[in-house]
């Protein structure tokens, strides 16, 4: 992911100069469900539990914390995800 550049494509794409910035970077929300997709394949409906007892913030190189990720945020950034017209 980082030897083509995802953060930045994703974050290009998606981050809009006007608002509240997102709390968490799309980029880091598309590789937290990579990371799932590649390793137990967990339901997205659960990330919280999949990542319960590992370092985010060493794995994705960004201060997450576990109370920060839910359903609603990856629902809302898959919804974003469709809307701008990413493959």
């Amino acid at each position: 992911m980082e030897e083509v550049g995802l953060r930045q494509i994703i974050d290009n794409h998606m981050t809009s100069d006007f608002g509240r910035p997102p709390e968490i970077p799309y980029s880091v929300l598309a590789q937290m469900m990579l990371v799932n997709l590649c390793d137990d394949h967990n339901p997205l409906s659960r990330l919280n539990e999949y990542y319960k007892f590992k370092d985010l913030e060493s794995i994705f190189n960004y201060p997450v914390t576990l109370s920060q990720i839910n359903d609603e945020r990856f629902g809302g950034f898959l919804d974003f995800f469709h809307d701008a017209g990413l493959r």
